[in-house]
């Protein structure tokens, strides 16, 4: 039995119970990754994704957005809404199964990690340096401009302009650092 949406259901709970399972594994005591750092967790989300994908695509999803955000924003850019509901309400209970599982396969370890935002870590961002204000040295990096991953996701969609200065784009996302020789319109 196969069908769209138990392939967003069962491709989301694959994406959350390898992502942030790695991400378990590398924060939480006395586990076997433990102190693994950001190349494991980095590959460990990559795999995810990847095994996501094709859990969604063999259990009937071909479109396989995996992500709430994903699915609105093929919504708006095809005017085509559909499908929205019916994803959000297997991608949402999708992602809680992820999440718990996760939980109770590290159910001893959360005991022995006395550190209350490693655990908060599995499961979410925060920023290792709080500040309301940014940093003005996080704007322009010597070798590139931060730019996000959503920025150029919301480009090839349409929905910014491909020239917008990256301040002036709301986005939340994975900053990379890109050469200005390489993308000479970031200036």
């Amino acid at each position: 039995m196969t069908s769209p949406i138990l392939g967003e259901f069962l491709g989301t709970m694959m994406l959350v119970l390898l992502g942030n399972g790695v991400v378990a594994g590398v924060l939480l005591k006395r586990s076997k990754a433990e102190g693994g750092g950001w190349p494991v967790i980095a590959a460990g989300w990559a795999f995810a994704v990847m095994a996501g994908v094709f859990t969604a695509i063999a259990c009937g999803s071909n479109d396989a957005h995996l992500n709430p955000a994903v699915t609105l924003v093929f919504a708006v850019r095809s005017g085509h809404f559909a499908p929205v509901a019916p994803y959000l309400a297997a991608q949402l209970p999708g992602g809680i199964l992820g999440a718990a599982l996760v939980w109770l396969h590290y159910l001893p370890r959360w005991k022995e990690t006395p550190d209350a935002s490693a655990k908060l870590g599995c499961f979410s961002t925060s920023p290792a340096i709080r500040s309301l204000i940014p940093n003005p040295a996080q704007r322009r990096v010597r070798l590139g401009q931060p730019r996000t991953i959503s920025y150029s996701v919301k480009a090839k969609f349409g929905l910014v302009e491909p020239n917008a200065p990256v301040e002036q784009v709301p986005a939340v996302g994975v900053a990379v650092a890109q050469s200005d020789a390489e993308h000479p319109r970031c200036h």
